[in-house]
């Protein structure tokens, strides 16, 4: 016997919780579905997130 294995024994705190999980470790492991799917889309051309030129810049900048 390990001392983890050994430490684990000796813990009754523990196996009183592990109790509380029996139901959802019985039985065969089960391979995880996925509930959520997140995907990057292609960047589009002619968007963009940079910062636009202020007053002096030779684009000119934003007109509020």
């Amino acid at each position: 016997m390990t001392r983890l294995q050994f430490a684990v024994s000796a813990e009754p705190k523990l196996w009183q919780a592990a109790g509380a999980w029996g139901e959802h470790v019985a039985g065969p492991p089960r391979v995880a579905e996925s509930a959520f799917l997140w995907s990057r889309s292609e960047p589009e051309e002619d968007i963009s997130f940079l910062p636009t030129p202020g007053a002096g810049d030779s684009d000119g900048g934003d007109i509020y």
